[in-house]
């Protein structure tokens, strides 16, 4: 049985949004970073860290009761209602009657409407071919230049960016809130 610890982030594995997004144990530490080949600088992998690092101990979950599991881990059935939920809560912003329910928050469902699902797709899309067609003209002209392929996928995902940094901001206020 897979579980997901309660109260604790959890990232979702999912391929454009379908429906089978399914929970992923894994945490991410630190940030790992890759830095650009450099003449100069032989290419280096780095890790690093916060300064002040605060540690918890968790109980391992083979030393847990089988209450404490019950109580700390969701089990299939909880995922499972909450899947059902959230098509639900789907059903309802498109059909627009979202306004009643006091209770519904819709954010992160964006991209599961029929309107979002399709205006990321074509982003991804517009994107991925501006990259391959500039690779390909780079490959008929024997040139290679990366930094003009970063410069059209930066261009093809700017007003993304704008609006997931807007997104950030409105939901980090909504935290401080809280």
């Amino acid at each position: 049985m897979k579980l997901v610890q309660k109260d604790q982030p959890v990232l979702l594995q999912h391929d454009d949004c379908d429906n089978q997004s399914v929970a992923s144990g894994e945490i991410i530490v630190a940030d790992t970073t890759s830095k650009p080949n450099r003449p100069d600088r032989p290419n280096k992998r780095s890790v690093t860290f916060f300064k002040d690092v605060t540690v918890r101990e968790i109980v391992h979950v083979d030393d847990m009761s089988d209450k404490e599991k019950k109580s700390t881990w969701y089990t299939r059935d909880d995922l499972k209602r909450f899947r059902v939920k959230l098509y639900r809560d789907v059903l309802k912003l498109q059909n627009g009657t979202t306004k009643d329910d006091k209770d519904l928050t819709l954010r992160g469902l964006e991209c599961r409407s029929e309107e979002g699902l399709k205006s990321r797709r074509t982003n991804i899309c517009e994107s991925i071919t501006a990259v391959l067609d500039e690779q390909d003209l780079q490959y008929e002209s024997s040139c290679h230049n990366e930094e003009k392929i970063r410069k059209i996928y930066k261009e093809k995902t700017y007003q993304c960016e704008i609006d997931a940094q807007r997104v950030g901001a409105s939901d980090a206020m909504e935290a401080r809130c809280i």
